[in-house]
């Protein structure tokens, strides 16, 4: 990133490196010598060691001498002076000492502090293919921005990261009508803006610099406009047949990866059978299929339509409630200065659902989230001069930036198209292949090692052996700790299959038990096609 100013001084900065979409959403499989990469998918990703291998590269890099003499050959060039090397140690060095101080105090603020359902504050290792990114936004908005911007005390606002959940499959999603796997945000620009201040995105929350400053932030709205223009594609109603365009789903690949991946159509339209019985009811019909075009879920959206996608009640689902108790259990304290109204999404968007706050400094996460990024964005379309067509064009207006109308928390069931490319399942990464997702819930591994990218195309997923030993540099996913107790954020559990013939349906259970492996295959042998 080149050219940035700092939005509170105004200053140009140096030239930085940091994440862009595609280091969440780049998916990569391996199978047996060939690596198949997709745009789009979840990417094998454990920003924990990430950050833990870039501290310990900066800490190796202060205190072992020849470390830092090729470091600053490198940066500054081999005739640099003596004082040219002081002066960038001393840089790295206060970057390290930040960081140090900064894990010290989240630390130290988690373990004195409890959930909103009287338990202790506990991270849960998110391993590779996951991401708590919701309490990780918010650690970095509500706390760490502060704390940057000479703001002191609000370390409180931090919270432990126990609501890991895999990266989702970002194809299509621009036509869906909520994002997030709990259906919370429907504003793209909210949802993109957001995610950019989550990674450290410059954001400016200072009163001690000029008014006119508050809100200035690094984050750069047109370029976010561009990327989801470029992902939505064309309107797939203007098409003589409705059709996706954009960014789109990887198809299995089986010319490229030979015989145990060549389709069976017998068993193609068995599965077909049964995803109509068992599947079409949540996640829709398939995506090239008129049914899917003419379902009941497509909505007018300004001059188009959206798909709001099935949601279904966590009681009823069962599967992992943590996620979608973040947003609406979450409490986070704002300096009163910043005079951060919720009220004020009612009055810029009309929403049915009132975001008037019990409070002007204490605000449920989800109203203090939606209101900071929509401020921050509205300061960047002022200090641009954005004329008010480019306005509603990045705000998409027909997509309000208010709460989803539906009271009790959800997960939202997405079309299949592409599910091939998504393990491991559910949304927090609990199941690591659909033979298993499948089974009864009870029967599901409860431990398993992630970080390889070794594919099993029989059961579509990653081929792991439950609780077999992980390999050095691996990450373990287990629903319990050593002690034998439940990991939040770790339940294996809901979506099963499991109902007996004349069984009443019960929460957790949505389709009866599969007759035998044979039905599960067939099943699984059309999701290849999807």
């Amino acid at each position: 990133m080149t050219g940035v100013v700092d939005p509170a001084t105004g200053r140009r900065e140096e030239d930085k490196i940091g994440l862009t979409c595609a280091a969440c959403h780049t998916g990569q499989i391996h199978y047996q010598g060939i690596d198949v990469r997709f745009d789009g998918g979840p990417a094998m990703t454990d920003l924990k060691k990430l950050e833990l291998a870039t501290g310990l590269s900066i800490a190796y890099t202060l205190y072992v001498p020849f470390r830092f003499d090729r470091f600053a050959d490198r940066v500054l060039g081999r005739e640099a002076s003596k004082a040219d090397r002081a002066a960038l140690k001393q840089k790295l060095s206060a970057i390290g000492s930040f960081l140090i101080d900064w894990q010290k105090t989240y630390d130290d603020t988690i373990k004195h502090k409890e959930t909103w359902d009287g338990r202790q504050q506990q991270d849960t290792e998110e391993g590779f293919g996951r991401l708590d990114a919701l309490n990780r936004i918010g650690n970095q908005v509500f706390s760490q921005d502060l704390a940057l911007s000479g703001v002191k005390g609000f370390e409180k606002n931090l919270h432990a990261q126990d609501a890991p959940v895999s990266f989702p499959a970002i194809w299509t999603v621009p036509w869906f009508k909520f994002a997030q796997y709990d259906a919370s945000i429907e504003q793209p620009l909210i949802r993109n803006a957001g995610e950019a201040l989550g990674v450290t995105a410059l954001l400016n929350l200072s009163d001690a610099y000029p008014e006119d400053r508050l809100w200035g932030s690094s984050v750069h709205i047109r370029t976010l406009g561009w990327i989801e223009d470029m992902l939505r594609g064309p309107d797939p109603f203007k098409a003589a047949e409705p059709k996706f365009g954009g960014l789109l789903s990887p198809k299995w690949p089986s010319q490229i990866l030979g015989d145990a991946w060549r389709i069976n159509k017998d068993k193609v339209e068995n599965g077909r059978k049964i995803y109509a019985e068992m599947c079409s009811g949540c996640h829709l019909p398939a995506v090239d299929t008129p049914a899917f075009w003419s379902s009941g879920h497509w909505e007018p959206s300004g001059d188009s339509k959206v798909l709001n996608a099935v949601t279904i009640p966590l009681k009823e689902i069962k599967t992992d409630p943590e996620q979608s108790l973040v947003l609406g259990n979450r409490i986070v304290d704002v300096p009163g200065f910043l005079k951060v109204n919720t009220a004020d999404l009612q009055k810029w968007w009309q929403c049915d659902v009132s975001t008037a706050s019990t409070s002007p400094t204490e605000i449920v996460y989800a109203l203090g989230l939606m209101t900071v990024v929509d401020l921050v964005a509205r300061k960047w379309m002022d200090d641009e001069k954005a004329p008010e067509a480019e306005r509603a064009k990045l705000w998409n207006l027909a997509r309000k930036n208010c709460l989803n109308p539906t009271p009790a928390p959800r997960y939202r069931a997405r079309p299949l198209n592409g599910i091939w490319a998504t393990a491991p399942y559910l949304h927090n990464g609990s199941v690591p292949s659909l033979y298993w997702l499948l089974k009864p819930q009870n029967e599901r591994p409860q431990k398993f090692c992630m970080g390889r990218r070794d594919y099993d195309p029989v059961t579509v997923g990653f081929a792991v052996t439950a609780d077999e030993p992980c390999k050095t540099g691996e990450t373990q996913f287990s629903m319990t700790g050593p002690d034998g107790k439940p990991v939040q954020g770790n339940s294996v559990l809901g979506h099963s299959f499991e109902r007996k013939e004349g069984e009443p349906k019960r929460d957790g259970v949505i389709g009866r038990m599969f007759r035998d492996d044979n039905e599960r295959y067939d099943l699984i042998e059309y999701l290849k096609t999807l």
